[in-house]
């Protein structure tokens, strides 16, 4: 797992409609977008070159598109200048990316719900999800196993309820970082969901292994002896709290 800088989103951020605007697809049109570039924390010094792709979104499609040559420096020891340059706002692809889906491993999910919940008040379409996933699994062809990308792509079918593909990228998730307790707690919550009782408990057995008081543990595996119909094991995990 390496620091990639990227910054995908739609044109226009989603919202633009060139049917509304009056455009066919032979017409052109130019978009400016102002939005804030953040560079991951920890990205190596030194130059870096803009490259644009535009990924078709119907065909999945991957092509580069020429620009003006842009070129930005990482310098730790610059000056900080006398005014500052005030950017435009972050995009919800990055906020989404950089900010809501690195809670997964650290189990923190009270925060990204809330967040979920504000976002979805103002964007009733929740385009952003679909423009997450298709990103994300674009990037995973070219760069598979990059445990960033692999979280939020995970928490976009979570959060779209397609049980499979959040297996699929838990499933990955847990290979490459196998010493996550609160990884294998999520595959075994998404199996629980998908009705997989017995795929459930081996999740949930390795989470306890590593970390037996992870918080809703004990409850889902209460939920996991349910499904299971096993009845004993339910009533001894509720009785024992454990």
């Amino acid at each position: 797992d390496r620091p990639v800088w990227i910054s995908d989103h739609a044109l226009g951020l989603g919202y633009l409609n060139t049917r509304s605007a009056g455009l066919t697809e032979a017409q052109a049109f130019e978009v400016e977008e102002r939005l804030t570039l953040q560079p991951p924390e920890n990205l190596s010094p030194g130059p870096y070159q803009l490259e644009v792709t535009y990924l078709n979104r119907e065909t999945g499609e991957a092509t580069a598109i020429a620009s003006d040559p842009v070129r930005v420096v990482i310098d730790p020891q610059a000056a900080v200048p006398e005014r500052e340059i005030k950017g435009g706002d972050r995009d919800l692809f990055t906020f989404f990316r950089r900010e809501m889906a690195p809670k997964l491993q650290t189990g923190e999910l009270d925060p990204v719900f809330f967040e979920v919940g504000r976002i979805n008040q103002y964007d009733p379409q929740q385009d952003y999800l679909n423009q997450v996933e298709q990103a994300m699994t674009y990037r995973l062809s070219q760069v598979p196993n990059q445990l960033d990308w692999l979280y939020a792509l995970t928490l976009t079918h979570v959060l779209q309820q397609d049980g499979p593909g959040a297996i699929a990228a838990l499933e990955t998730i847990t290979q490459v970082a196998p010493d996550n307790a609160y990884n294998w707690l999520h595959l075994g919550f998404v199996y629980l969901y998908s009705w997989q009782p017995g795929q459930a408990q081996r999740a949930l057995a390795e989470a306890e292994r590593q970390q037996p008081n992870l918080p809703n543990l004990a409850l889902l595996k209460t939920v996991n002896a349910v499904m299971g119909l096993n009845i004993p094991e339910a009533i001894r995990l509720l009785r024992s709290g454990t």
